[in-house]
């Protein structure tokens, strides 16, 4: 662990509230987890792609060849 990180991100009409660990030697540079999720109410379902926020909003993510019907 390198150390710790807290900020804001915007997506769209979102601000996401993000405090993660700063890593090396992992795919990602930042870490984060269940807090984010229940501090920003997100809900995810991988095996549909999909992200769900609190106010009802879905996004899918990955390449659409990986949607599942």
């Amino acid at each position: 662990m390198v150390g710790e990180t807290r900020i804001s991100v915007i997506r769209d009409n979102h601000v996401f509230q993000v405090e993660g660990l700063i890593v090396e030697k992992l795919d990602v540079k930042v870490l984060t987890g269940i807090p984010f999720m229940e501090d920003n109410d997100i809900a995810v379902r991988p095996a549909k792609r999909l992200i769900t926020l609190g106010d009802g909003t879905s996004i899918l993510y990955g390449s659409p060849n990986d949607h599942t019907t």
